[in-house]
């Protein structure tokens, strides 16, 4: 359970990624 932490802050990290990607198109 200690993996489940970095995984959602990774999953969180690259959805803002993406928004910010789409977004700024």
């Amino acid at each position: 359970r200690q993996s489940w932490v970095p995984w959602g802050l990774l999953v969180v990290s690259w959805l803002g990624f993406i928004s910010y990607l789409f977004l700024y198109n």
